[in-house]
């Protein structure tokens, strides 16, 4: 009954273009609800393709083309690497520095007044949000809805560390 004013993802894994995406199937939810994603700021939190604060995202890119040419339009976004190295504040006592795969996976949606998160084990893939044609092919997956005040859930406290300037605009 709220508007989105952000949608957040995060995961390691993306699909590909093809028949209806997770992206699609989502936006066509919320559509049918009165929802217009024009309005709707996009997060994508993706795996980096190396170390350090100039880390590009691991990214499908012809998928926003693909998905743009479908009508698939937010009002703007980014895709967002995910740092692999432990920062300072991460480190064990040892100081040991240690490389590390995004292995996260949540979606959050976000209104003026509530906000709605799943965690669990499904990548933004067809395969794990069942967004296929016969959905017995999906894997088995877990998760956890959790609906809050939007004030509960901020997008600061869930995202992992990132890489600064390897931010691309979804655009």
């Amino acid at each position: 009954g709220e508007p989105v004013t952000e949608w957040a993802i995060c995961s390691p894994f993306w699909p590909e273009p093809g028949g209806e995406t997770p992206f699609e199937a989502v936006a066509g939810a919320l559509a049918s609800k009165g929802v217009d994603l024009r309005k709707t700021a996009l997060h994508v939190f993706t795996s980096a393709d190396s170390t350090g604060d100039r880390a590009l995202p691991v990214f499908p890119f012809h998928l926003v083309q693909h998905l743009k040419s479908r009508g698939f339009a937010v009002g703007s976004g980014r895709i967002v690497p995910v740092r692999r190295e432990a920062l300072e504040d991460e480190l064990p006592e040892a100081g040991l520095l240690e490389e590390r795969e995004l292995h996260a996976k949540w979606v959050l949606l976000r209104g003026p007044k509530s906000c709605v998160l799943l965690v669990g084990s499904a990548n933004f893939t067809r395969k794990g949000l069942g967004a296929l044609a016969k959905s017995e092919r999906a894997n088995i997956e877990a998760g956890v809805l959790i609906r809050r005040p939007a004030s509960a859930l901020t997008l600061a406290s869930l995202a992992p560390p990132i890489a600064e300037k390897g931010i691309v605009d979804w655009n």
